[in-house]
């Protein structure tokens, strides 16, 4: 089985982030933070919203990989 261009893409980028490549790394929080923020907004229990700010569960989502 042939894998497509975007696999490949994907998998050339994951086995770049295991290398712990900075520039995969950057690409990744470039492309998928703004989402992770406004995910996080939308999940948030409103009573932890007042304590905790949906950029930093974001950031801390990040770091995580």
């Amino acid at each position: 089985m042939e894998l497509s261009n975007s696999q490949n893409s994907f998998a050339r980028l994951v086995k770049s982030l295991e290398n712990h490549d900075e520039s995969a790394a950057a690409f990744i929080y470039t492309k998928y933070i703004g989402r992770l923020i406004k995910l996080a907004s939308q999940k948030l229990d409103p009573r932890l919203g007042a304590r905790v700010d949906p950029e930093t569960v974001a950031h801390t989502v990040i770091k995580l990989f």
